[in-house]
């Protein structure tokens, strides 16, 4: 089991809700998971307000991306996220759960010794995406 979130990405929903599923698949499949199912926990501002209207309505990326993957959704949205006129950011927390068929294939997510090597795979682009370095 896993959960996850980054609402650095959310000024994007749509983009940002695929990349809160692939995250949260991610950290499974690393520990020798199947992904299964989500449950996200969306929490999202005043929903008068257009813009905020517009990111609650564009977190589609996650269903399609849940489609694509074959994984069961339930879903639980919180609104008007605010105190004294300060509002959180649109904040989605993804929570996954997998299945790992042979637990003698755990695989945990932290570097055992000295020298371990870590492997990028696939592309990896040279950005700050959905840090607070990108935020700044």
């Amino acid at each position: 089991m896993t959960t996850d979130c980054n609402s650095l990405f959310i000024p994007r929903p749509g983009r940002g809700g695929r990349i809160a599923v692939a995250e949260a698949a991610r950290n499974l499949v690393c520990s020798g998971a199947q992904p299964l199912a989500i449950t996200d926990c969306l929490n999202f501002r005043n929903p008068e307000k257009p813009e905020i209207f517009w990111q609650i309505e564009k977190t589609d990326g996650m269903s399609d991306a849940c489609r694509e993957h074959r994984l069961r959704l339930s879903a639980v949205t919180y609104l008007y996220n605010e105190t004294k006129g300060e509002a959180i950011y649109p904040t989605p927390v993804i929570g996954m759960v997998g299945l790992i068929d042979d637990i003698n294939h755990i695989t945990t997510q932290y570097a055992k010794q000295k020298d371990d090597l870590i492997y990028v795979i696939g592309k990896a682009e040279a950005e700050f995406a959905g840090t607070e370095l990108q935020k700044y």
